[in-house]
């Protein structure tokens, strides 16, 4: 081998891709061998089926759009813990005051809203609930102040 032309020698790194078809025959020949790769589908079989006992975006149902609704939810339990927290820190910051009622007053309606947070892999962190009031049906005063 030391009469190697240097004309036939390539210059650089090279790399071979295997094509699709490649890749394909070389997937079915390991099927084929499987009694020799016993460990490598043990941990794949083992891969699919594990569940770290976290629920996953795709085990979810939607969360609920209304109140009535989150009473028949799976997971009424963590919505409602969520909501209760989301009505402490709105008291706690002081962002409403109880006023009695009179009859020149016209209540605002709102509306919960529910959401659940995943991380990048798609498993359940925490379930959130807002509280938003329905400021699109404040009347227009000569004052110009209305919630968004």
């Amino acid at each position: 081998m030391s009469d190697v032309d240097p004309i036939n020698a390539v210059q650089g790194s090279r790399t071979r891709r295997l094509t699709e078809k490649a890749r394909r025959q070389a997937y079915f020949t390991d099927l084929g061998r499987s009694e020799e790769l016993p460990g490598y589908h043990a941990a794949f079989a083992v891969g699919i089926q594990y569940s770290p006992g976290r629920l996953h975006r795709d085990q979810t149902p939607p969360p609920s759009r209304t109140w009535k609704d989150l009473q028949t939810h799976p997971y009424r339990e963590g919505f409602h813990t969520a909501a209760t927290k989301e009505y402490r820190d709105l008291e706690r910051r002081n962002t409403f005051k109880s006023v009695p009622k009179t009859s020149k007053m016209t209540a605002l309606p709102f509306i919960w809203v529910f959401i659940c947070k995943f991380d990048t892999d798609g498993y359940l962190i925490k379930f959130k609930a807002r509280l938003c009031v329905r400021g699109d049906l404040q009347p227009l005063t000569h004052q110009g102040n209305y919630a968004a």
